[in-house]
């Protein structure tokens, strides 16, 4: 089966991953590309503000990094822990299919299903 490469998606993967999830917005110099990138970005910002002299301020910013991290880690395929181990199918045309909780010996038997009801899976 021979693959496309995607230069845009590729790139865009890039970028994307080499932007902490959370970045601090303060006076550190090394701070500011990502700070400058989080503005830049059309995406949906979320923001929170702290007194970080505070006693609540580590576990209000500990638990805003795993909110943070639960809520993107799977935001392409839409993958839920109560799924896995899971097979996903994506299509050319972006259609997402999936076999939750899937065992071994299932495997052969839904991609060969998926393969004769599917007219684009080659």
């Amino acid at each position: 089966m021979e693959l496309d490469f995607n230069g845009e998606a590729l790139e865009k993967f890039i970028k994307e991953s080499s932007i902490p999830l959370v970045t601090v917005f303060n006076s550190d110099p090394s701070n500011r590309p990502y700070v400058a990138s989080f503005f830049d970005s059309s995406a949906t910002k979320v923001m929170m503000f702290v007194n970080v002299t505070g006693e609540s301020a580590e576990s209000l910013k500990s638990k805003f990094r795993k909110v943070a991290i639960h809520l993107t880690k799977d935001k392409y395929f839409g993958v839920e822990d109560s799924q896995v181990p899971l097979v996903i199918i994506q299509t050319p045309d972006s259609k997402k299919y999936l076999k939750a909780n899937v065992v071994v010996e299932e495997i052969e038997s839904w991609m060969k299903d998926f393969k004769f009801f599917s007219p684009t899976f080659s």
